[in-house]
């Protein structure tokens, strides 16, 4: 049995699944522990059922069978010991081969490259199914998608701002590189700006073609990612939120812009599509 461990934000949480889908088509039992979203202290909450998602649940024998106890000290020390294989660990986003092949194995990840879900990628599309918008949600933005030819660009702040190593990453030199290169791609573009600080984002563009997507109250995550996959092409930060907004993106002659660089760290990067382009941050 393999099990995934669920972590993250909705983003994340996609690539998760997309890797639970990858056992599915191979015919390995598979299950996920969600146990985190149970936890209080949990910021983030569980989203794949509103996008019709579905997983089964590992129970927590099963969960023991693999990896024993996160809080027992024994248990952390018994597995880098050679009774203890059946616990894996990701120490870096970077494509591993052999993942895939594994059977009895509790993976704790992110495990954020398309190549890990590359036969059960059309499945994945077709099972992703986003609610109907309520009515007055984004009504602007939508319309302006519908009936012209849009790019969105995602400027992720917030969050990002002070972390050391996401924060910073996609500066505003990047976003004037890419947007400059979405013109000479494609006329008459518009672009819609989408963040989780809209009102600082909003500093960094100027000009009539710019449109900014501002929610009246709260809304659930899904919406921007939904929105970001209804444009034309796409401009994403170093988050696996508009990845995941421009990897849904349907429209056959898409442009999709990416940062070269992911990471504070100075590693190198391999999340993003090999048909994407890629500029320098």
């Amino acid at each position: 049995m393999i099990i995934i461990r669920i972590i993250g934000g909705l983003g994340n949480q996609l690539f998760q699944y997309a890797l639970y889908k990858e056992f599915e088509y191979r015919n390995v039992e598979v299950r996920a522990d969600l146990s985190l979203y149970d936890r209080t202290d949990c910021i983030r909450p569980y989203c794949l059922p509103e996008l019709g998602l579905a997983m089964k649940k590992a129970s927590k024998a099963e969960i023991r069978r693999l990896c024993g106890d996160d809080s027992s000290f024994w248990n952390k020390v018994l597995r880098k010991t050679a009774g203890r294989k059946r616990y894996l660990k990701e120490k870096f986003p970077r494509f591993e081969p052999a993942l895939c092949d594994f059977k009895d194995k509790y993976l704790n990840g992110y495990w954020q490259n398309e190549n890990y879900f590359r036969h059960a990628a059309g499945a994945l599309r077709s099972e992703i199914h986003f609610p109907v918008l309520a009515e007055g949600m984004d009504e602007t933005a939508l319309e302006l998608i519908r009936k012209k030819n849009t790019t969105s660009i995602h400027v992720r702040l917030g969050d990002y701002e002070n972390h050391p190593t996401l924060g910073g990453v996609c500066t505003e030199e990047y976003y004037n590189r890419a947007a400059n290169y979405i013109r000479t791609c494609v006329k008459n573009t518009e672009f819609i700006v989408f963040s989780n600080d809209i009102d600082k984002a909003r500093q960094m563009f100027g000009g009539e073609h710019f449109h900014y997507v501002r929610h009246e109250g709260a809304v659930p995550d899904y919406v921007d990612m939904y929105l970001m996959s209804k444009c034309s092409q796409n401009i994403i930060a170093n988050s696996t939120f508009s990845w995941w907004g421009a990897w849904l993106n349907q429209n056959r002659n898409k442009i999709v812009v990416a940062p070269e660089k992911w990471l504070n760290t100075g590693e190198g990067s391999c999340i993003n599509c090999g048909d994407w382009i890629t500029i320098k941050n």
